[in-house]
């Protein structure tokens, strides 16, 4: 179906609607092939409204009962003050289409059970700046577990179960995330390098969005959580900051997923959540031509901060010690200072923002001691002096241990 009459299926109206919440979704989705009994929104995410939508009739030859619609405004969902163009929704698209996902899949499969999956985009309209796609979430036992049950990977890597098995399961999602974002960055730098810059380039919103919430933003955050930060180092990080700055701004080298983290990863066991059937990577709209540091430096920030605040045993020192190894054998990695900075700059960011979070177990106190860890990764001759230092990934695995072991106050 062409954009042309995918717009003129959905459209109800010739201005475009901001679809910000699900009664709006409802009408707008009324008397076509997506129209919902019930529209829940989905907030996990902060770059766009999403939701679910419970259908009329099921769709498709697999007769799916739910589906995901995202409307894309002209700012972060989560943080309006943030600007963020609404053609995001092109580059998610052509993403999720125009990528050989189903080659990955098969090489992948040769490695590594369980399987590796994308959603399947069932329309676009760009007119509103929507569109519709495969919801990929396993249908829990009852209806309010949609909340929270069926998105976050964090559920498992956070929940109870016997510590062998979920160790065990970790290392298996770390295994194919490494092949995925590896894979994914060998075919954008050398397989076919030329298609995903036609493909990609241009999303220079993603790039802005990306240096101004992870470079510009860090030694304000720093300050504003009481992290004791003295002029020479304060000097340090903007010099640094800078030069990643620019870094992404021209060293357009391949392509990246430009938002991979855990929240972005959707878990499908068995019925009986014993056995991990598969792993899928969601949420595209940040996809663009980068230096590959940006999305493996933005996963170690994440799981770096979970297994600090959140977690309770290794899984989370399993998960990227798998990742880490696996993505090696795919990707050739020669900037490792660029990728354990730009972990520490996403820490100094988002560290502050999970205080006070209810999905969070950090508090003030916590945070300045989880910020002061994470400035070892970053490179810079106040921090490279020392012996805190952190300049390889066997010291990052080993720096998430004394973690998890008290080692640090």
């Amino acid at each position: 179906m062409s954009s042309r009459k995918i717009s003129q299926t959905l459209s109800i109206c010739t201005d475009r609607i901001a679809l910000t919440n699900p009664e709006l979704v409802k009408s707008f989705v009324a008397s076509t092939a997506f129209e919902a009994t019930n529209v829940k929104r989905i907030n996990l995410g902060s770059t766009n409204f999403t939701y679910r939508l419970f259908l009329a009739k099921p769709y498709g030859p697999k007769e799916q009962k739910t589906a995901i619609l995202k409307y894309a405004a002209a700012y972060l969902a989560g943080e309006p003050d943030v600007p963020f163009s609404p053609n995001r929704q092109t580059y998610e698209c052509r993403a999720l289409e125009r990528i050989p996902w189903d080659i990955f899949a098969v090489e992948i499969g040769r490695i590594q059970s369980p399987s590796f999956r994308i959603p399947q985009l069932y329309l676009e309209d760009p007119e509103h700046a929507v569109c519709i796609m495969q919801d990929v979430a396993t249908p829990p036992s009852s209806v309010a577990g949609w909340e929270e049950e069926t998105h976050s990977a964090r559920v498992f890597f956070e929940g109870t179960m016997d510590l062998e098995k979920k160790y065990v399961i970790s290392r298996q999602i770390g295994t194919v995330l490494g092949l995925f974002l590896g894979k994914l960055h060998h075919w954008g730098t050398d397989i076919d390098h030329s298609l995903a810059t036609r493909l990609f380039k241009d999303n220079d919103s993603a790039r802005t969005v990306t240096i101004r919430t992870t470079f510009r933003d860090l030694v304000p955050g720093l300050k504003n959580s009481k992290y004791p930060l003295g002029d020479v180092q304060r000097g340090e990080i903007l010099h640094l900051m800078q030069r990643m700055e620019d870094e992404v701004h021209s060293h357009l080298d391949t392509l990246t997923m430009g938002d991979f983290w855990p929240g972005n990863i959707v878990l499908n066991f068995t019925h009986n959540s014993t056995e991990l059937v598969c792993v899928n990577v969601i949420d595209w709209e940040f996809a663009t031509m980068a230096p590959a540091f940006t999305d493996v430096g933005h996963f170690i920030g994440e799981v770096f901060m979970n297994n600090y605040f959140e977690a309770t045993d290794d899984v989370y020192i399993n998960l990227i010690e798998a990742f880490l190894t696996t993505y090696k054998t795919c990707f050739t990695v020669n900037d490792t200072s660029n990728i354990l900075s730009y972990a520490a700059a996403h820490i100094g960011c988002f560290a502050p923002k999970r205080v006070g979070s209810l999905r969070s177990k950090a508090d003030p106190q916590s945070c300045i001691s989880c910020l002061k860890q994470a400035m070892n990764l970053m490179n810079i001759p106040s921090i490279r002096c020392t012996r805190s230092a952190v300049t390889t990934f066997e010291e990052l695995i080993r720096s998430m241990r004394q973690q998890r072991n008290g080692d640090f106050a």
